[in-house]
């Protein structure tokens, strides 16, 4: 359950900031903050990569933040599948 919790908070967490970040400063500079975040994380190779990342971190949180609930409608829809398909046995 730790690592459920700590998921959670992470991603709150993030959205927070996010919202903050473009509330306080020029979307410019929050997508050119949070490409160099990703490439400082490793998670890019090339600024441009990076950029398009960042736009990409932004524009998910926006989403999230006006109510979107992808990833728990891609679980509820996997299990609901799994719910169709009978179990292999080994």
């Amino acid at each position: 359950m730790l690592k459920s919790v700590n998921i959670v908070w992470a991603a709150g967490n993030e959205g927070y900031h996010i919202d903050r970040a473009l509330r306080d400063f020029p979307e410019p500079d929050v997508l050119g903050a949070v490409a160099a975040q990703v490439l400082h994380a490793g998670m890019a190779s090339t600024y441009t990569d990076a950029m398009r990342r960042a736009v990409e971190i932004v524009e998910y949180h926006r989403h999230v933040a006006n109510g979107a609930t992808i990833c728990r409608q891609a679980h509820v829809q996997l299990q609901q599948a799994a719910m169709k398909t009978p179990m292999k046995l080994a």
